[in-house]
């Protein structure tokens, strides 16, 4: 541990499926409540300069009543806090600036949420969920219902899991990180995991990435492996909408529009202004429309 480090206090107390953690040097306090499923950083604050009275008031408001405050490994506090960031990311929650900003006291948390593999965290033991257990928090932003019980939380538990190279490229790009999506799926592959079972975020990452032409491969082939994927066939219809393949975007939109209608509206938005568009051509702003109704059909999906 270098000498700055060994001036920081970290503490922590598990209250529930939520921590508490409190990092102190140099004058700054930070105090933080992270859900370790589901929302990640709930409550972040940082203050300076404070007397031992407004420093003990502060500790108390964070503390929950009748939970008690234990030294934590400095690197353990940093990972939980960086593991919130990254829930917050994929649950689009907003966060203060400078947590993500490189600070003696937090070190570089973007850098570490961007290098995570396992998000999140079983609620009741404390041990990082399965694969597709991972992926349907992630695809839940947060709302999703938490995991208070997994296979681990059995005393001596060996439970096999599969390679968790998808769900990994998922949540890398549910946190905003297509390239490093991309990066755990070309990795995955290399490990036999099969390339049909990659198609899907592959597709997503490069749409993502401004790539639909390339996107629509991928997705084409992930839709017909899952037909149902309400998620994958809202992908497609984007990617061939920004290709500019507007008879296939159609049928696809008016199929969500038909099988999920919740989703209807903002689909008929979209062939709103994709039948615009091929009646008097994308100038005039209709292209911008475009663009906004795929923008509104993306948050629905």
């Amino acid at each position: 541990m270098s000498a700055a480090n060994s001036e920081i206090t970290a503490l922590r107390a598990d209250a529930g499926p939520t921590t508490v953690i409190l990092l102190e040097g140099g004058g700054t306090l930070v105090s933080a409540i992270v859900a370790r499923q589901g929302r990640g950083l709930m409550a972040t604050y940082r203050v300076t300069d404070l007397d031992a009275e407004a420093r003990a008031e502060l500790i108390a408001a964070a503390t929950p009543e009748g939970v008690e405050l234990g030294p934590c490994p400095l690197d353990e506090a940093r990972t939980l806090l960086a593991r919130g960031l990254a829930m917050a990311r994929i649950a689009q929650r907003p966060v203060p600036g400078w947590v993500s900003e490189p600070d003696a006291l937090l070190g570089d948390l973007d850098a570490a949420a961007r290098e995570l593999e396992d998000v999140y965290h079983c609620a009741g033991c404390d041990t990082p969920l399965a694969p597709e257990l991972q992926l349907a928090a992630a695809r839940a932003r947060g709302a999703g219902p938490l995991v208070l019980s997994c296979p681990a939380c059995g005393a001596g538990a060996d439970v096999e899991t599969p390679d968790p190279g998808a769900a990994h490229a998922w949540l890398a790009l549910y946190a905003g990180d297509p390239r490093r999506a991309l990066v755990y799926a070309a990795r995955a592959e290399g490990r036999r995991v099969p390339s049909q079972a990659l198609d899907g975020v592959r597709g997503a990452a490069l749409l993502a990435l401004a790539n639909p032409v390339e996107a629509i491969a991928h997705l084409r082939r992930a839709v017909a492996s899952d037909p149902g994927d309400v998620e994958l066939r809202g992908l497609l219809a984007r990617a061939l909408a920004q290709a500019g393949q507007f008879a296939s975007a159609t049928s696809e939109l008016e199929h969500l529009g038909r099988t999920r209608p919740s989703l209807a509206p903002t689909a008929g938005a979209v062939l709103g202004a994709i039948a615009d568009i091929d009646e008097r051509g994308p100038a005039g702003g209709r292209s911008r429309r475009l663009s906004g109704a795929l923008a509104a059909f993306a948050n629905a999906c």
